[in-house]
This record gives C-alpha cells, structure tokens and sequence, in this order.
C-alpha cells in the first residue's frame, strides 16, 4: 500500500500507459468526421470530465494546433495546455500535452467487414509526480478503466449519432424494452 521507498525511489517510474479497442457500426469517415472534424465540438461528451474546451488561436483543425481544457477527475479539478500531434483524416487522431505530460491517440481501423471501423485508444501519463507514487498502481488501474469507458462513450455517441441520422433502430432492443414496460405497466 502506502511506502516511504516508493517516494524517494529515484529510480524512473515507467509511464502509466493503457490502451483499450471496441468494435463500432460506421465508417472510417465517419469516426473521423465526429473524433477528428468536430473534436472541440464532441471531445466533452465522450470524456464528460472535460468542463470546458477552448482552441488556443484560429487555425482549422489538423497537426499543430493548440487548445486548453479544464478537467474534473474524481472531484480534482486540473487545467492543461495541448497540441495535436497528428491529424490523419480517416486514420488518427493524437495530442499530446504542453503544460501536462501525456499523451493521447485514437486510431481508426477499417475492419474489412462492411460497416465495421475498430477503435483503438492509447493513453500515457509519461510522468508520475513524487506525490502519486505511493498509488501508482491505483493510478494504472483507473487509467485502463478511463480508455475502456473512453472507447465505450465513443461507440454509443456515434452509433446513437448514426442511428438518428438515418431513422434506423435496433428493433430488437426497441422489443426488449417495450416487452419490460409492458411488464411493469401490467
């Protein structure tokens, strides 16, 4: 648990990286189109713990470009400084922090299945503060669990996203729950 040798370790903690995929309807266009084209737009619904987003300067959206963001984790509020680091239209989408060190990327893969695009979502703390150390295996786990919700939050908004656009719902889903109300009305 809790150990003084874990704080004065000097030697360097390796960085906190997890990474996690899922399967979604859609295409590599249209992934990009929400994750990449729209990112100021989407990025706070998929990662709720984003209070406020702001582009830093006027430039579109691609490689280079410089935004702040406002976080709420577990009740700690932090502020941070980004950059996109890379902008592949219908590939990948990559940031990394200025003012934070981490590291962020989003790739899309064409799963060859018509109508099937795989997501895949790195994270990396790639510095531990002093003060983290103790938990730092705490910290591991709650990163995978944030990338595995990340990729799940992502799924649902563009599938919901697909679904409205094109008036196409899950007909069995609409019967299960229809089914459980009529259960709890009778």
């Amino acid at each position: 648990m809790f150990s003084l040798r874990s704080i004065f370790d000097s030697r360097p903690v390796q960085p906190v990286a997890s990474k996690a995929s899922i399967l979604m309807k859609g295409s590599t266009e249209q992934v990009f189109r929400y994750l990449g084209d729209n990112f100021f737009e989407n990025y706070p619904k998929w990662s709720p713990e984003v209070k406020e987003l702001k582009q830093i300067g006027d430039q579109p959206m691609g490689s280079g470009v410089t935004a702040r963001q406002v976080r709420v984790d577990g009740g700690h509020r932090s502020e941070s400084k980004f950059r996109i680091t890379l902008y592949e239209p219908n590939r990948s989408l990559a940031f990394a922090g200025i003012s934070e060190p981490f590291h962020c990327m989003y790739e899309i893969q064409d799963e060859g299945r018509e109508g099937l695009v795989k997501l895949i979502f790195t994270f990396e703390l790639l510095e531990m503060k002093i003060f983290m150390r103790p938990f730092e295996r705490l910290i591991r786990i709650a990163v995978q669990h944030g990338a595995e919700r990340t990729v799940r939050n992502i799924k649902n908004l563009i599938e919901a996203d697909a679904d409205i656009a094109t008036n196409t719902y899950d007909t069995e889903s609409y019967t299960t729950t229809q089914t459980s109300d009529e259960r709890r009305a009778g």
